[in-house]
């Protein structure tokens, strides 16, 4: 299973960062709760800012890495 963080913005846009390291999910949290925080991150060619005041939440959840079959054979 692979840890993910959904970053959801005021604007109604998520961004999903796989496999976030300990450090980015805390300056995730750090950005969200300060005021003026400020989040900067590479994600598939491109720089994001984001604002802590344009971050509503931040949900932390493992996907799974295999699509496994649960039917019994």
């Amino acid at each position: 299973m692979t840890p993910k963080l959904r970053i959801i913005q005021t604007n109604g846009e998520q961004l999903v960062v796989k496999s976030p390291s300990e450090e980015f999910v805390a300056e995730a949290q750090k950005a969200l709760s300060t005021q003026k925080g400020v989040l900067i991150f590479e994600k598939n060619g491109w720089v994001h800012h984001l604002s802590g005041s344009h971050i509503i939440r931040l949900e932390l959840s493992q996907e799974h890495d295999d699509q496994e079959d649960e039917t019994d054979s």
